[in-house]
């Protein structure tokens, strides 16, 4: 594969991330947990970071990993595959093909194995001996939401962009709590209802050709209220 124009590259592993206990199967194997896949689909919704299969999965070969996240409707796109270098040591084969592909700015290694380099550990993500995650499997696997917050981190980690805002419930008043990139902010936004945007249009003429010089929002509460 040729250099990639995308500068976020997760690092995935399947068996202990997505794949614990088998819920099912199809012509590809065995069906993943479908928190885990939301949990990995929370990491590409607020990074918007692309996928390199490091699993034994992909001696099954890109086009068939690439095949089964179709098939599967599974979150985000795989781009490429590590290369097979050495079986017991997957951060090997993560090095050379991040030496491969120069320009990646930001990675995350999602793995239940510790077989990394030193100079990975930074940016690896263990999905085992995690027990005390209140949505692991087994004895302490899969990506849990933990896992997925401390991914995200590592990767929008001295980022300027924002990947995600979201709003919590409207108060009395109107006003929600903002989460950027999953975190709460000290931000807190005038929120809308449906009939009082209603409302909003029929005065917005007015607005624009007499628009109040004082307690804009006094006013506005009191017009939308």
């Amino acid at each position: 594969m040729k250099d990639t124009k995308y500068k976020k590259i997760i690092f995935l592993d399947i068996d202990g991330v997505l794949n614990v206990i088998p819920q099912g199967r199809d012509k590809f194997g065995s069906i993943f947990h479908q928190h885990f896949v939301d949990n990995l689909k929370s990491i590409i919704d607020n990074t918007g970071a692309k996928i390199v299969i490091s699993s034994t999965w992909r001696f099954d070969g890109l086009v068939q990993m690439q095949n089964m996240w179709k098939h599967r409707n599974l979150p985000g796109e795989i781009i490429d595959i590590t290369p097979h270098i050495d079986i017991c040591q997957r951060g090997k084969e993560i090095d050379a093909w991040l030496k491969a592909h120069k320009d990646i700015t930001h990675y995350v290694i999602l793995d239940d194995d510790t077989d990394m380099l030193d100079d990975q550990w930074n940016n690896f993500v263990q999905t085992s001996e995690n027990s005390e995650h209140e949505d692991c499997v087994d004895i302490g696997y899969g990506l849990t939401k933990k896992c997925a917050e401390k991914a995200i981190d590592i990767l929008n980690e001295g980022d300027n962009n924002i990947y995600n805002i979201t709003c919590g419930e409207r108060d009395e008043n109107g006003f929600a709590d903002t989460y950027v990139n999953g975190k709460k902010t000290n931000v807190r936004m005038l929120l809308f209802d449906k009939e009082q945007v209603e409302k909003l249009h029929k005065i917005q003429d007015e607005l624009k050709n007499n628009p109040p010089k004082k307690n804009f929002w006094k006013r506005l509460k009191e017009w939308i209220n």
